[in-house]
C-alpha cells in the first residue's frame, strides 16, 4: 500500500499466494486514499485479487480501545456502508465486485519495521499480537489474464472523505 510505483508488488508472492499459489494480490491506498499508478509484472497463470474498498478494525488505536467483536464488526460495517462509488475495470471492461466480511482474526506485529512504526505510533497496543480484529469490504477477482499488457483501474469514493483511484499497468509474463 505504501509502494507508489509497483516496484515491491511481487515481494512475497513471486510465485503467487493462497491455496496452490494461484493468486496475485494487488493493493489500494491507506485512508484518505488518493491517486497512484503502478507498473507490475505478474506471473502467468495467476488470478488477480484486490480490494476495491475495505476496512480492518481492531483495538490497536491511539488511544487504545477495548471494543468487543460485535462492536468492531459494527464499526467496520459502518465504514463500508459509507461507500458511494465502486468502479473497477480491466482492459476497459467492468469487473464484478463481491462483498465479504472476515471471521474474527489476529495478527502479530513484527519487532521492527511495522506499519505502526512507519506512522510513528508507539505504545503497548501496537506491539505483539493484536486481537481481536475484523475486516469488511468490497473485493474483486479476475481469472488469470493472458500473457501480455493489461490495464487495471479501480476507484472508490465514500462519505467519510475517502477517495481512491488506482491504475495498474500490468505485464503478464510467460512462464519459463
Amino acid at each position: 500500500m505504501l509502494d507508489t510505483t509497483g516496484d515491491y508488488a511481487t515481494v512475497g508472492q513471486e510465485n503467487g499466494i493462497g491455496p496452490g499459489n494461484k493468486f496475485f494480490f494487488l493493493t489500494g491506498l491507506f485512508f484518505p486514499g488518493g491517486q497512484t499508478a503502478r507498473t507490475v509484472t505478474v506471473p502467468e497463470g495467476k488470478a488477480l485479487f484486490f480490494p476495491i474498498f475495505n476496512s480492518e478494525v481492531d483495538n490497536a488505536v491511539d488511544p487504545p480501545t477495548d471494543n468487543s467483536v460485535p462492536e468492531l464488526k459494527a464499526i467496520a460495517k459502518s465504514q463500508i456502508d459509507a461507500a458511494t462509488e465502486l468502479s473497477p475495470t480491466f482492459d476497459g471492461h467492468k469487473v464484478k465486485i463481491f462483498h465479504s466480511t472476515s471471521p474474527t482474526f489476529h495478527y502479530t506485529v513484527p519487532d521492527e519495521n511495522s506499519i505502526y512504526d512507519y506512522f510513528g505510533l508507539v505504545g503497548s497496543q501496537f506491539e505483539s499480537t493484536i486481537k481481536p480484529a475484523v475486516a469488511d469490504g468490497y473485493w474483486a477477482y479476475i481469472p488469470p489474464p493472458s500473457v501480455g499488457s493489461h490495464t487495471l483501474n479501480f476507484q472508490s469514493v465514500a462519505t467519510t472523505g475517502f477517495s481512491l483511484n488506482v491504475t495498474y499497468e500490468l505485464t503478464v509474463a510467460a512462464s519459463d
